[in-house]
């Protein structure tokens, strides 16, 4: 099973729409629909956010195959840090 069919079995058996689960979660319903088809990866933040509103554990996930993305600029090459000043 995906992460996006786990997620929507999840949000229809405790009775949310898309809507309703974003305004819990404080995520877009558009992101979750997305999720939902698997057209895009979840960060964890976000996934946390889903998880709590769902009030069911990280584990209910366990078996799901899924990605994390990663937040953007959450990781900077050691390059883009350096400063100009005494740097060749």
């Amino acid at each position: 099973m995906t992460f996006g069919q786990k997620l929507k079995q999840l949000r229809t058996e405790r009775r949310f729409s898309l809507r309703g689960l974003g305004k819990q979660a404080g995520v877009s319903y558009v992101h979750i629909s997305d999720y939902e088809h698997d057209r895009i990866n979840i960060n964890f933040r976000t996934f946390k956010r889903l998880v709590q509103a769902l009030n069911v554990s990280f584990s209910e996930f366990d078996n799901c195959s899924f990605e994390f993305r990663e937040r953007k600029n959450a990781r900077r090459k050691a390059s883009d840090t350096k400063t100009s000043r005494g740097q060749p």
